[in-house]
Order: C-alpha cells, then structure tokens, then sequence
C-alpha cells in the first residue's frame, strides 16, 4: 500500500485493531492496482474506516470538512461525534438519498446495539 500518500495519521499511542488492519491491506491492494473505484474497493474503504481508531476517525472528518467533501453536521451526539442528515449529505454529494444510503454499504443500518439505532433527544442539533 502507498503509504506516501496518507496525509492523515493516528495517535502513536493507538494500536488499531486486526479489523482496520486487514480492510486497509485489502484496500491497499486495490489502491496499487488502480481499481479504487470497485465497489468491493469503497466497501474495503468503508470498513477501514469503520474500524479505524478514534483519533484517525477524528483527523479524516476535519479533513474531509475542510475539503468540502461532506456538509457541516445537522447535530452532535453527547461525545462529540457528528451527526448528518441523509437530505443534506445527498444534496451536498449531488446524489438521491438512496444512491448516498447504497454508497454507505451498511454504515447507515441499524439495530438495538448498533451506534447508528439513536434516539432524536439525544441528538444535539446545530442551530
């Protein structure tokens, strides 16, 4: 994998898990190839990124902030993470809120354990 390229890093003090480990060596290889544009390929990265330590997760959102490559948040949770609404994100991306709720793969779903399952009181909303 070009790890040239990676202008965003962990903290040093952060070991990632086998998780993140084996979805960035299976993306690595599709990014060598050139075939990042794979759906399996955005599923690779969407799983590296799901796994990826807090603090990685937290450098790529500014990061992605700042490039304009996703809206400001609708809202916060109570630790801080961003909240974005489906609308808003499609809007942005100039795609229908299906075509964003397929590229996310199964980021967006939820269950009773998942992160995603919350409930509108404990969403803060920026006004």
């Amino acid at each position: 994998m070009n790890t040239e390229t990676s202008a965003v890093a962990m903290d040093e003090d952060e070991t990632p898990s086998p998780e993140f480990a084996h979805a960035a060596m299976e993306y690595g290889i599709y990014v060598d190839a050139g075939l990042t544009h794979l759906p399996t390929a955005r599923a690779a990265m969407a799983r590296m990124l799901e796994y990826a330590p807090p603090s990685l997760q937290r450098r790529l959102h500014v990061k992605a902030q700042s490039l304009g490559l996703i809206p400001a948040p609708t809202g916060y949770l109570d630790d801080g993470t961003a909240v974005y609404a489906l609308d808003n994100l499609a809007a942005h991306l100039g795609m229908s809120p299906d075509e964003v709720k397929a590229s996310l793969g199964g980021a967006q779903e939820t269950g009773e354990n998942h992160p995603a399952a919350l409930s509108r009181a404990a969403i803060h909303t920026v006004q």
